[in-house]
């Protein structure tokens, strides 16, 4: 039965005025009038007023065309963005649940992947309610910024081959990288080489390998099987990262697509399979990136590990559960809800009662429960295999055979005498080891299997299946080997140990082995570099750049005199520490007088816990690495928590930052920056506390914000070319002891920033204080509060846009002050 609409709900109301008969018109002569042009409407705002739109259909199939429950894409005025958006889409939902894409994007959220962002909605067309929709963001700058990303270009796959091309792939979003390198080409063509060591640094020297492991472990988790070889791929060019990402799209999570066929009804109950396979549903990328152990590994830590986290089955339901409580009151009045069926005919849309929105919520959370245990039984499916034989010289071959899922690690230590392995695997050289080793198992391109929901137009070629691959070891010493390896083996993935089969052989020839090669051998791939690179102390001239691994760190020691040639930098993905101390400070300057070196680039997640202390760093410019374009002499991008104290740096050239911190914590105490060509600092998406900051001589701004959160105490900033600091795109900063002098405007307040100001004086600039809207997405001026702050022998005291507002507590509103903001005193 139908239920009566709720009065109080939680859903976002979207309320649409649309001209007669364009829906009509939009459905007239399908699939040509879809998208044929746009048409005008109003939107109610949350502010109450009704502001023009434009609007078309969307969606690529019949059932998003409906003209009683329309999918639509929303156009907003520039000067009326919602949440940072100008195009909304407002999408029918295609399952049962509702929430299949919704739930899939946030839990790929919890995850670490990157999702658009979708509010659950019920919409008004003309005051007649349609139902509840979802409203999404589309991919470009906008969804980015409401992410808290740098803008970058997508790469869309919704009409891909087989054989996959870089032409085959739209652009959207910011696409100005795109004139000094395109990454889709680079991705692609790594693709498509052979199974190598070279594909695989060419792959994840542009694809995020991380990332894309979340994103498989993600689509494993959810049994999505929409992404395939053809549609529903969607990347991301982070430039402050330097590598391409996945983003969820249309994931169609909850086994929504795992129900059975339709003619697998006429015997099955209607209820989603839980039972698919891990690598499903392939395609090239995952078809490639598979082969690589590292990854396939990576792969099944991030799911193993998620299946104990944000992934759990109790997170799972949790979270189901909680998004069905917000709309369940909704979908009872909604009178149009329908799903996609598959039918014999092809897929339609189907109408469904409240009591079968009811049951695809409980089969929802049962399928997740069922689901998990499968994989982590997949998980745990792992099998070793060891056949013994005397070597010659008296030594023991050890032939080690690992078939299943999931990575072992053998404890070489329990064999009780000195081992080497075949690394060469050529049967004639081999070297010694200790310790844990990993050992990951095979592969096999399996013709032969099938998984009935994955048969379709759109199937793969072949499968990527398990199967054994092979080491060997020697082992000197005659230990009871027997004994040893029976308790040598664990599940390098769930820590389940494993009891091998052991047996003996009457020899083995090592130059005869064959070993796997649908996948890479692990031991064909070079061992990541661990040795610290490490500088100093003294002289030391350098006239290349330098680049440090993640698995390494960069040590420069206390006394060092670091000069660096013209251009030459260094870069490091692992962790830096300059150690300089009060007695003997590390310099880094140019090796050449009036020719400048590159940057200092503290670069990703490996580098966290980097150090900067007791160092005078000048004369540095900008460089490109590691497909980014480095804008700061000194450059923190995606490094976690850093620390920079007792530190000068100064007299940069060409770029726009003198220090650049992106999306990192930082710790900054005792720094001075000095003669900056640009900015003196950039933090962009960064947090933490800046104490004692001194800038003298910025180019452009002395301390720029864009959507960060920082405390900055004790600062003395002089003689700023535009901005002493400037909070923009929604920051929130809180100022104490802040002295700014001689700036063109010494504080800035942007686009819905917060700035708070608790005591300070601001002297001698031409405006002290600047309210103003510059971005118009953020939807306005920003807000400043004082209490305890000085303002003296400035042009302008204070300037406000309409919709800014600054508040004085417990004194006085200075006297020159202009502008239409709001400007209160309060007690």
């Amino acid at each position: 039965s139908q239920e009566p609409a709720p009065t109080d709900s939680p859903l976002v109301p979207v309320r649409l005025r649309l001209e007669p008969g364009a829906i009509e018109e939009m459905v007239s002569n399908l699939p040509t009038s879809a998208k044929a042009k746009f048409f005008k409407g109003e939107m109610l705002y949350p502010d109450g007023s009704w502001q023009n739109i434009r609007f078309r259909l969307r969606g690529r199939n019949i059932w998003h065309w409906h003209p009683d429950k329309p999918s639509l894409r929303i156009v907003l005025r520039r000067s009326a963005p919602l949440d940072l958006q100008r195009h909304l889409n407002l999408v029918n939902p295609e399952d049962r649940t509702m929430l299949a894409n919704p739930y899939g994007e946030e839990l790929g959220r919890r995850m670490g992947v990157l999702a658009p962002r979708t509010w659950m909605a019920r919409l008004f067309i003309n005051g007649e309610s349609r139902g509840v929709y979802q409203l999404t963001t589309r991919e470009d700058e906008n969804m980015l910024r409401l992410a808290k990303r740098i803008p970058g270009p997508f790469f869309v796959g919704d009409r891909l081959r087989r054989q996959w091309a870089a032409d085959q792939f739209e652009i959207a979003g910011e696409d100005s990288i795109l004139t000094r390198r395109n990454p889709i080409v680079e991705m692609v063509d790594a693709v498509n080489m052979a199974p190598t060591p070279a594909r695989y640094d060419a792959l994840w020297s542009i694809l995020d390998m991380e990332k894309t492991a979340r994103w498989q472990a993600l689509l494993s988790l959810s049994g999505g099987i929409h992404t395939d070889f053809h549609h529903n791929h969607l990347y991301y060019f982070d430039p402050t990262a330097g590598r391409l990402e996945p983003v969820v799209t249309d994931v169609l999570g909850l086994g929504t697509l795992l129900y059975p066929r339709p003619w697998e009804r006429l015997s099955k109950k209607y209820v989603p399979a839980t039972d698919l396979p891990l690598n499903e549903k392939l395609q090239p990328l995952f078809d490639a990136a598979l082969r690589d152990p590292r990854y396939h590994h990576l792969r099944n830590q991030v799911l193993f590990g998620a299946l104990n986290g944000p992934a759990s089955t109790e997170a799972q339901q949790d979270l189901l559960l909680s998004m069905v409580e917000e709309i369940e009151g909704d979908v009872a009045a909604d009178r149009f809800k329908a799903g996609v069926m598959e039918t014999f005919g092809g897929f339609f849309r189907v109408p469904y009662s409240n009591w079968q929105f009811d049951d695809s919520i409980q089969l929802a959370l049962a399928w997740i429960a069922e689901r998990n245990q499968f994989l982590v039984d997949e998980l745990n499916n792992t099998e070793v295999r060891v056949a013994m034989a005397a070597a010659d010289d008296g030594s023991d071959f050890v032939l080690v055979e690992v078939n299943g899922n999931s990575a072992v690690e053998f404890d070489t230590a329990r064999l009780g005498g000195e081992v080497a392995a075949d690394l060469t695997l050529s049967g004639r050289s081999f070297v010694p080891v200790d310790g844990t080793r990993l050992l990951q198992p095979g592969l096999k391109e399996d013709l032969d299997f099938s998984y009935e929901l994955t048969i379709d137009r759109r199937s793969p070629l072949h499968h990527l299946r398990p199967d054994w691959q092979r080491y060997l070891f020697r082992v000197a010493g005659r230990g009871n080997i027997r004994d040893g390896l029976a308790g040598a083996f664990r599940n390098a993935v769930t820590g389940i140990d494993i009891d091998p089969e052991i047996r003996a052989v009457a020899s083995l020839d090592p130059g005869s082995i064959e070993y796997n090669t649908v996948s890479l051998h692990p031991w064909q791939l070079p061992a990541a570099p661990t040795r610290d690179v490490v500088l100093g102390p003294g002289a030391v001239d350098l006239d290349e750049t330098v680049y440090v691994a993640a698995s390494q760190r960069l040590i420069v020691r206390p006394g060092t005199e670091l000069k660096l040639g013209p251009e030459v930098s260094l870069i490091s993905e692992g962790p830096v520490h300059i150690e300089g101390s009060p007695e003997a400070r590390v310099s880094i300057s140019r090796l050449v007088a009036d020719r400048p070196w590159g940057v200092l680039a503290i670069q990703g997640r490996n580098a966290a816990g980097s150090s900067i202390s007791h160092a005078d760093i000048s004369g540095g410019s900008v460089a490109t690495a590691l497909n980014i374009d480095y804008s700061g002499m000194v450059s923190a991008h995606w490094a976690g928590e850093i620390s920079i104290s007792n530190t000068t740096i100064s007299g940069n050239v060409i770029g726009d930052d003198t220090l650049h911190v992106v999306h990192s914590d930082v710790d900054i105490d005792d720094l001075t920056l000095a003669n900056c060509f640009g900015d003196c600092v950039d933090f962009d998406y960064a947090t933490g506390t800046v104490s004692g900051v001194q800038t003298n001589k910025s180019g452009n701004d002395a301390l720029d914000f864009m959507t960060s959160d920082m405390t900055i105490l004790n600062g003395r900033i002089d003689s700023a070319g535009d901005k002493g600091i400037s909070a923009g795109e929604d920051s929130t900063l809180s100022l104490e002891d802040v002295v700014i002098t001689g700036s063109q405007i010494g504080i800035a307040v942007k686009d819905k920033s917060e700035v708070s100001v608790r005591s300070g004086a601001l002297t001698k600039n031409f405006v002290a204080v600047d309210v103003y809207a510059k971005n118009e997405r953020y939807g306005g001026p920003g807000s400043i509060e004082f209490s305890e702050l000085t303002f003296r022998d400035n042009e302008v005291d204070l300037r406000t846009e309409e919709g800014g507002s600054a508040t004085f507590n417990g004194q006085a509103i200075p006297s020159k002050v202009a502008g239409e903001g709001t400007v209160t005193r309060a007690n």
